[in-house]
């Protein structure tokens, strides 16, 4: 991971409501689907490689 760091400001503010975001879409997700939390894991992990360096 390269040297920057967010500031507690954006840990506090648009990181924690981007990820409350992402959790409350993929229960969304999992609920329309009806399927187990590891495939909702697997989606994630394949969006989160496409950032990956």
């Amino acid at each position: 991971m390269s040297d920057w760091t967010p500031t507690p400001e954006q840990r506090d503010g648009v990181i924690a409501r981007t990820l409350e975001f992402f959790r409350d879409e993929c229960d969304e997700l999992q609920q329309e689907l009806g399927c187990p939390r590891p495939f909702i894991a697997e989606l994630l992990t394949a969006l989160a490689q496409t950032y990956a360096d």
